[in-house]
């Protein structure tokens, strides 16, 4: 996970993480509460000062650098004096440090509001922006994106509702550090009686203290994860798992609620239907319904492993139990998937652990690399003190990180690896210094921390990690590294200042280096004899690699499903508990656990509103980006220096997608993704991803479900018309229609089309979306089509609309509002439903076929007076074959006589039918003519 140092309010300006030089500047820990409060009201009087005189500055010497650059600059500065002292209330042991650093967050939080809504600078930036300064690359970025941000902020709105908004966005940051302190220095303790840790590690198990003979559990990871992992006894899992879903109390269950209320109240002022509109547009996804259609599309692939997955769970409990009936709970999880590990693939966790001593692990990853970037790290933590960088724990070390092929120094970073009381208690790297390029050339270099909470080491035994804490390790180092090989020249684009729902693909994918034999032989080594870890187990960890992948990412999609239900709430006002209880029982394949309410302390929830679902969106990215270093070596430099030029070094300077296009060679695919979970993906079809096996009738036809619309509407009949968007397809991805293209929805008769579409589309409900593989002989067979060949397999993506729909441009207006010449009189009409006014009755001969040809004067509108062609109006007549046109046509001008003039009304079926003719004849669309019979022959 990545955390910004500051907290990021709803409307915030310009992301510039930190930022002070390296060798210029030190960085002093403040010893006192009173010494910290001074130097962050210190910075931020410096800013302030910086402010003003980029306000003053004369509207007509309006430079970039002195202006929008000079935003940049100040926000350098400000992070320089001020992002350590903050930094603090995550690490720092001294409770009154952590408050005053807490009290310096409040104040990031207040000052960033004024500062984003300081209307006399934001006229100074529009004022230069609206000279159209002719700009490129990471300046032109920065002036769109900043005038983008300041429309975000509120700057369109009144005077009166900025301040409203002002006032919204100052609680929320209020609420929303107290929402995080809480979770960070939750207190919970579960006593456990003795006798009921068995099977938890000796090592777990001595780490606990004791009062009155039951052990005092916490809920940190190094002893939540094994008791969860080991513990045989039952009880105990279901006591530590509720008291882990419970962590932070109800009363952040309330604050959380609060928060809820006021995002919305903040984005229903800015013009957004829902915050989560507001929290995605400066994502790669840029909208919920983006978000929400990522989740239908993977659900029913990701549905179909998990119950797989679920039958094996449930089976291993039963077999271990000796119950066939016995039910599975969620605290069963990880017990039974550890024993279905050891028992399946030979993979016994806690022997695995003995071969990834932290040190072994650290040295292979910095051997990794290093070598594929051309880095070297130099360990400078016993110098620290008289450097100015100090450390502020025991455990911390700092490390530089120097490039071998320039010798030129790139950044340096902290690393702050086991638990402690008050400290942060999950794992996230913090870009303290963010790269910048000054004015005068000098480069500023970026500095990041990774803090996390490994198992600590014993008086016998060092650090022993877990395989999940060595992909964590690897995943936090590849946040470091985004950081650290930034080469962006404005620090609002460095580093991890991407899409936030890009920033974990770089840390996602190099999770996979420790899964592979050829890296996992550079560390994984016994911690008391140092010899490899068995190509045995090593195989077996492999092979169960996927294992319970369905579960798992059902887990994911949960956590980010229910983000989202609590942030596309039109009112704001959500029982979140109810609400995670719905989604829960719709998603996971066991039901919710009655009384928890774990999302008060889902610390996601600030800082990734809206945005949780980023984890699995990057993972996409990721997985296709790593197929790269599949095809050329795990540890070939070649790959390694290409994807630190096209991704790393890039930062947020240009889109993500962009990146990743250049980084391909192609448009991205979820193909490598879904193999990630070990699902099969065969040869891609045409059109919007599907995957799976589909579904098949008798007749040969096949289906796969695209977008499932609840089977809440209706079914069409044979006999029905329906509306439809649809896009062909040939098999090898040559497109011959598409409504969609056209824009214009089409509407048919169901059993006037060919037999795979009146099966097809006969199978699904209103608001669902198939996509349809077509043999042949259900198609248009060996006579084939205009634009099909004979005996060709047809793949449709079709979306069902609705049902029997009314055109409104069927419904024929009284006489009096036709359009065209007036008419007096009854109206005529023949069997085929053609109805006529003779404005003229005409004294010459009738045309004596549907050969003939007929010479006419005519015009043509819609119902609603839409003229859309006239011979008159070209002044000249026309010729054709009375049959060569609509039936319409050739009906009503075959019955006139030469020189009469006749008004037609022609309904759809006579006409262009409920396709309609392009351009300004929509489907189902009635046709009126005023029609002048002139010759004959």
């Amino acid at each position: 996970m990545l955390r910004q140092v500051f907290i990021l309010i709803a409307t915030s300006f310009i992301v510039g993480c930190g930022s002070w030089a390296t060798k210029e500047h030190s960085r002093p820990i403040p010893v006192t509460p009173e010494e910290l409060t001074a130097t962050v009201d210190q910075a931020f009087a410096n800013a302030d000062v910086e402010i003003a005189a980029i306000i003053a500055v004369p509207d007509d010497q309006r430079t970039f650098a002195n202006t929008v650059g000079a935003l940049d600059d100040m926000m350098v500065r400000l992070d320089g004096d001020a992002n350590m002292p903050s930094f603090m209330a995550y690490v720092h042991t001294d409770a009154d440090i952590r408050e005053a650093a807490q009290g310096a967050a409040q104040m990031w939080s207040d000052w960033s509001i004024d500062f984003a809504t300081n209307e006399a600078l934001y006229n100074a930036i529009k004022t230069y922006a609206d000279t159209n300064p002719k700009l490129s690359g990471e300046q032109a970025r920065m002036l769109e994106h900043t005038m983008r941000d300041y429309r975000r902020s509120g700057m369109s709105l009144s005077p009166e509702d900025r301040e409203k908004l002002k006032t919204i966005q100052k609680e929320l940051g209020t609420l929303e550090i107290e929402f995080d302190t809480n979770i960070r220095e939750d207190k919970t303790i579960v006593p456990i009686s003795a006798g009921g840790l068995e099977g938890v590690p000796q090592d777990v198990i001595d780490g606990i203290e004791v009062v009155d003979g039951n052990y005092q559990v916490t809920l940190d990871y190094p002893t939540f994860g094994p008791i969860m992992d080991y513990c045989s006894v039952p009880e105990t899992r279901k006591a530590v798992r509720f008291a882990y879903s419970k962590r932070a109390g109800l009363e952040n269950v309330k604050i959380l609620e609060r928060i809820i209320t006021l995002r919305d109240e903040s984005s229903d002022l800015l013009g957004y239907a829902t915050c989560a509109d507001y929290e995605t547009e400066t994502k790669m996804s840029k909208n919920a319904k983006t978000v929400a259609e990522f989740y239908e599309k993977l659900r029913p692939v990701v549905r179909k492993k998990a119950e797989k997955d679920w039958a094996e769970l449930v089976e291993a409990k039963r077999k271990d139990l000796g119950d066939p009936t016995a039910e599975f709970y969620q605290h069963d999880f990880s017990y039974y998937y550890e024993k279905i590990k050891n028992d399946k693939y030979s993979v016994d966790s806690q022997k695995v652990q003995q071969y990834l001593p932290l040190q072994n692990v650290m040295d292979g990853l910095f051997e990794i690399t290093q070598n594929l970037y051309g880095i070297e790290y130099r360990e400078v933590t016993e110098k620290a003190e008289e450097r100015g960088t100090p450390l502020w724990h025991e455990d911390v070390r700092l490390f530089e990180v120097w490039d071998t092929n320039t010798g030129s120094q790139l950044g340096e970073f902290y690393i702050d690896l086991h638990p402690r009381d008050n400290k942060y208690s999950h794992a996230a790297q913090w870009g303290l210094v963010q790269h910048k390029v000054w004015e005068d050339g000098t480069v500023q270099l970026p500095v990041a921390a990774l803090v996390c909470n490994f198992t600590k080491p014993t008086d016998d035994k060092p650090s022993l990690m877990t395989h999940d804490e060595a992909e964590t390790f690897f995943h936090e180092f590849g946040h470091c590294l985004h950081t650290i090989l930034s080469e962006a020249e404005i620090a609002g684009f460095a580093g991890t200042s991407v899409e936030r729902d890009f920033v974990e693909a770089p840390s996602q994918m190099f999770e996979e280096w420790v899964w592979t034999p050829e890296t996992l032989s550079l560390f994984a080594k016994h911690y008391e004899t140092g010899e490899p870890m068995p190509a045995e187990l090593i195989d077996g960890m492999i092979a169960a690699k996927n294992l319970q992948s369905g579960i798992k990412t059902e887990g994911q999609i949960f956590l980010g499903m229910v983000d989202q239900a609590y942030h596309t709430d039109t009112d704001g006002e959500v029982d979140t508990t109810q609400v995670a209880y719905d989604i829960h029982d719709s998603v996971r394949m066991y039901p919710h656990t009655p009384g928890s309410h774990f999302q008060g302390s889902f610390g996601h929830l600030t800082g990734y509103q809206a945005g949780y679902y980023g984890y699995l969106w990057s993972l996409v990215y990721a997985q296709d980006m790593f197929e790269r270093f599949k095809d050329l070596g795990m540890l070939n430099p070649e790959a390694g220096a290409y994807y630190r030029e096209k991704i790393l070094s890039k930062g947020g300077t240009e889109d993500s997608l962009d990146l990743v296009r250049d980084y391909l060679g192609r448009e991205p695919s979820m193909d490598a993704f879904l193999e990630s979970l070990g699902l099969e993906v065969g040869a891609p079809l045409p059109g919007e991803f599907v995957s799976g096996d589909p579904q098949q009738s008798n007749s040969g036809l096949k289906w796969w479900v695209i977008t499932d619309g609840g089977s809440v509407g209706e079914t069409p009949v044979p006999t029905d018309k329906v509306k439809v968007h649809y896009t062909g397809w040939l098999e090898d991805g040559t497109k011959f229609d598409s409504s969609v293209d056209r824009g214009e929805p089409i509407t048919f008769g169901l059993n006037r089309v060919i037999p795979g579409w009146t099966e097809g589309v006969g199978r699904m409900h209103v608001g669902d979306k198939f996509k349809l593989r077509i043999p042949a002989e259900l198609g248009y067979g060996s006579r084939g089509g205009r634009t099909i060949p004979p005996n060709s397999t047809l793949i449709f993506d079709v979306e069902l609309l609705d049902i029997n729909p009314v055109s409104p441009y069927a419904k024929v207006p009284p006489m009096e509002q036709l359009p065209g010449d007036a008419v007096t009189g009854d109206i005529s009409t023949s069997d085929t439903g053609l109805q006529w006014y003779d404005i003229v009755e005409g004294n010459g001969e009738t045309p004596e076929c549907a050969e003939s040809t007929v010479e006419v004067h005519y015009t043509g509108w819609l119902v609603d007076g839409t003229k859309f062609d006239s011979s008159v109006d070209r002044g000249q007549t026309i010729e054709f074959e009375l049959n060569g046109v609509i039936p319409g046509w050739t009906e009503g001008v075959g019955s006139m006589k030469v020189g009469g003039k006749r008004k037609l009304i022609i309904p759809a079926t006579l006409g262009y039918g409920e396709r309609g003719a392009g351009g300004v004849i929509p489907g189902g669309a009635t046709l009126i003519f005023d029609v002048e019979l002139i010759s004959t022959k």
